[in-house]
């Protein structure tokens, strides 16, 4: 059959929560939060790569991909999230970006029979060196509003590294960055989720699991299902 079955550390946990959160959305429900990230993510894409000639040029080129479709409230945290970004990331004369972006997932793989396989992956946003060394750092943008990263997500990239990348973790609303630590048993996480999967791929994808996860599941509205207090719906 040659299928390919493909999964984020995010989607995931959530087919290990409710194996029906995955599937069709609702549509226009609205994720202010998540543009905003999108917007903050493109925008500094757009900064990392732009050849403008100044700095100045290159932020007021980077900054219309959000402040031109923005209120001046949402443009305002953006500004601010892009400036953290800037200073513990600054571009400077030796950073060598990545020809690809945005960057290739890293992902483990598994086959399956008749060709079929499972892809699972995780995103990181950029990629970049410096043009004196061989050295690499891979870039997981964060917000405060994000999650912790999952074992998962640890363990796909600790089995992706080489020995010449680190693994960093960006947040701009802490203003903080951080070195990914390496997963010890990221091959027995990994080879755990790829049976759950295979599972979840032969059982009912219907089945509903009610529960706290309701609350950030794009499909409630589809399934009418939510978790239960004191023999009382939510």
């Amino acid at each position: 059959m040659n299928k390919e079955y493909k999964f984020t550390a995010n989607t995931y946990q959530k087919i290990t929560e409710c194996p029906a959160s995955v599937g069709p959305k609702a549509r226009n429900k609205p994720k202010p939060y998540l543009k905003r990230w999108i917007d903050l993510n493109e925008a500094i894409g757009d900064w990392l790569y732009n050849d403008a000639t100044s700095e100045e040029a290159s932020i007021n080129k980077a900054r219309k991909i959000y402040s031109e479709n923005s209120d001046s409230i949402q443009t305002k945290i953006l500004d601010d999230l892009f400036e953290v970004f800037r200073a513990i990331f600054p571009k400077t004369k030796s950073l060598r970006m990545s020809r690809d972006y945005p960057p290739i997932p890293r992902s483990e793989i598994k086959d399956l029979t008749e060709g079929d396989r499972i892809i699972l992956s995780s995103w990181v946003q950029f990629e970049a060196g410096s043009k004196d060394s061989e050295k690499k750092e891979v870039i997981k943008l964060r917000t405060a509003n994000s999650e912790g990263l999952s074992e998962l997500d640890l363990s796909i990239l600790s089995l992706q590294r080489d020995e010449n990348e680190t693994n960093l973790e960006i947040n701009v609303t802490k203003g903080s960055v951080e070195e990914l630590p390496d997963v010890e048993n990221a091959k027995e996480i990994v080879a755990s989720a790829f049976l759950n999967i295979e599972n979840y791929l032969n059982n009912d994808k219907n089945e509903t699991r009610p529960g706290t996860w309701c609350s950030r599941c794009d499909r409630p509205s589809l399934c009418g299902q939510y978790k239960e207090l004191d023999g009382k719906k939510i």
